[in-house]
């Protein structure tokens, strides 16, 4: 049985998506109707003001893991 062996990197796109993987999660799914109850429909400026906020937070990740490409982002 021939071995195989996975890579051991990330890269740029492999970091960003896992940013964009944790920051959706299962919790929007959840959550949702709650936030809506609470909020009313404010709840779809303060979604997309997380949105947001999540968004920069993958951009700095990426550049973390270009910037420390042996260690990733987050060590």
């Amino acid at each position: 049985m021939k071995k195989v062996e996975l890579a051991k990197g990330l890269g740029a796109w492999d970091a960003f998506l896992l940013s964009v993987g944790g920051m959706i999660g299962g919790a929007i799914f959840v959550l949702g109707a709650q936030t809506g109850m609470i909020a009313g429909p404010s709840a779809l400026l303060a979604w997309a003001l997380a949105g947001l906020l999540m968004f920069i937070i993958a951009l700095v990740l990426v550049e973390q893991t270009t910037a420390f490409p042996r260690a990733g982002a987050i060590p």
